[in-house]
């Protein structure tokens, strides 16, 4: 009986070692984002329009992709209501459509961090 002891001490350790390894491992992965490519973002941003804004798109694989963060109020149009990006890491991508000279491009903009569409940019 005096044999088993050391023998289940060092078996708990093991698994308490063991246990503190896979939390850091899934803590890290948690951490750990996955970068999206230009042409990936302009794919999400495309999407997101209805099918009559994707019919006066020119092109869109030549849509331009910028960084974009506001200082101040800058309301768009988002599923759910309007959207206030301000203070917000978000991609700016604007399609030029057949309507550019009635209406402007249109300009879709996404979160940095979770790739989601935020909204649209209203257009006169």
């Amino acid at each position: 009986m005096k044999k088993f002891i050391p023998f289940f001490l060092i078996v708990i350790l093991i698994l308490c070692f063991t246990g503190c390894e896979n939390q850091e491992a899934g803590s890290n992965a948690a951490q750990t984002s996955i970068v999206k490519s230009e042409s990936e973002i302009k794919e999400i941003a495309y999407d997101y329009l209805s099918d009559a804004e994707k019919d006066t798109v020119l092109n869109y694989e030549s849509a331009e992709v910028k960084g974009y963060k506001c200082s101040e109020d800058h309301v768009i149009g988002g599923l759910n209501g309007q959207v206030n990006i301000n203070d917000k890491d978000t991609y700016m991508v604007t399609f030029n459509t057949t309507d550019d000279a009635l209406l402007g491009p249109i300009t879709v903009y996404i979160d940095k961090n979770s790739y989601g569409v935020l909204g649209i940019d209203y257009r006169d």
